[in-house]
């Protein structure tokens, strides 16, 4: 859980963030690479359960200050992990093609949740005067 130090926990997001980053670019260097099916496994696998760790923070943060789109934010959230858990799902049951849009959808969620529904989180944050 997170620390009720309220720095130490915008410091912890924004370290899962580059966390979830690396995971990402870790999978698109694996696939890329052409690397054995039990170590994308692994790495789809970490990348699944990292961000179900980063969700809990993330939204326990938001709910210990009131943020007003938590259920928004929440939803987003489970998009991505519900996304997740399907294609955990395809690529262990031999469908390979599923990692190609995967990657795609990983690298337009991230960049699109992480530059605008957690910038609105933080510069909530923010106007109450938390850096």
């Amino acid at each position: 859980m997170l620390e009720r130090n309220q720095e130490v926990s915008l410091l912890l997001l924004h370290e899962q963030h580059l966390q979830l980053y690396r995971l990402v670019e870790e999978l698109d260097s694996s696939i890329a690479a052409g690397v054995r099916e039990c170590l994308l496994g692994s790495t789809l696998e970490a990348l699944d359960e990292y961000t179900k760790v980063h969700f809990r923070d993330e939204e326990e943060l938001m709910l210990i200050h009131g943020y007003h789109s938590v259920g928004a934010h929440r939803a987003e959230h489970n998009a991505l992990a519900m996304k997740l858990v399907v294609a955990r799902q395809e690529y262990e049951a031999g469908k390979n093609d599923v990692l190609a849009s995967l990657m795609q959808y990983l690298h337009s969620w991230l960049t699109n949740h992480i530059e605008g529904w957690d910038r609105e989180f933080h510069q909530f944050l923010n106007a109450r005067g938390l850096h």
